[in-house]
């Protein structure tokens, strides 16, 4: 199962980030989990307890931390895929900083579609692999799964 924190001071972009990335794991049929926080406080305040983590979608603009909560990541664990979504560009050079995967823009009219690429990227990464074989009755098509591999 994957776990995913969302960390953004506003709760419009919280919540279009988190439909967003449950709309595309369900299609996909991962099982998932997803935690939101409205600071980089909250999440930093979760201690070691952060590696629970796979995936971490981050306000990289934040008022009370910002690029600091990143860097405390990295510090608790270098595993997890940072995610930056933000609706200033010139922070993007931060991201290398701390490994980010992507830095996603906020008032993109392609918001969905960048995270479902950059959700693409980061399966790959984990080499998650599922594979769905179709078959063929008299009374129609089934699918089935029969297995997912965490690798």
């Amino acid at each position: 199962m994957l776990k995913i924190a969302i960390c953004d001071d506003e709760k419009v972009f919280r919540d279009n980030i988190n439909k967003y990335v449950a709309a595309y794991l369900n299609e996909k049929e991962i099982s998932y989990e997803i935690d939101t926080f409205s600071s980089g406080k909250e999440i930093i305040d979760l201690g070691i307890e952060i590696k629970q983590y796979n995936i971490i979608f981050l306000d990289i603009n934040m008022d009370d931390v910002g690029i600091v909560t990143a860097q405390k990541i990295r510090e608790y664990s270098s595993e997890i895929y940072i995610v930056f979504v933000t609706a200033y560009i010139n922070y993007s050079l931060e991201g290398y900083k701390v490994e980010a995967i992507r830095y996603l823009l906020k008032n993109n009219t392609n918001l969905e579609a960048s995270i479902s690429e950059c959700m693409d990227a980061i399966l790959h990464k984990m080499n998650l692999v599922v594979k769905k074989k179709k078959f063929k009755f008299n009374e129609g098509e089934n699918s089935c799964c029969p297995g997912r591999r965490l690798s």
